[in-house]
């Protein structure tokens, strides 16, 4: 039971990678020493699909706003080694001076 469980999930691995890659194989026929009997694999081409881009897509953008956050988020930490949030350093004038 465990088994074919096991099979039906590859299954819908193999389904959904379908649905996401296109796979592409090349193979040429062997060479002369093995009677031509035997095949070469000459190239394997793996493109995502539309719907495979598209999830790319919407990948980068998450990790995209995810790093905006953390620079954004990183803005409320001290810039200096004494531990003190200030706003008056060298490129900062304080505005009433």
């Amino acid at each position: 039971m465990i088994l074919l469980l096991i099979l039906k999930g590859l299954g819908l691995v193999e389904y959904a990678l379908d649905y996401l890659i296109n796979v592409s194989v090349t193979f040429s026929k062997g060479n002369a020493l093995a009677g031509d009997y035997q095949w070469h694999l000459d190239s394997v081409y793996i493109v995502p699909t539309a719907k495979g881009f598209a999830i790319l897509d919407d990948v980068w953008t998450l990790l995209h706003n995810v790093m905006d956050m953390l620079a954004q988020f990183s803005t409320f930490f001290p810039a200096n080694a004494s531990g003190t949030v200030s706003n008056m350093g060298g490129n900062f004038p304080h505005p009433l001076s």
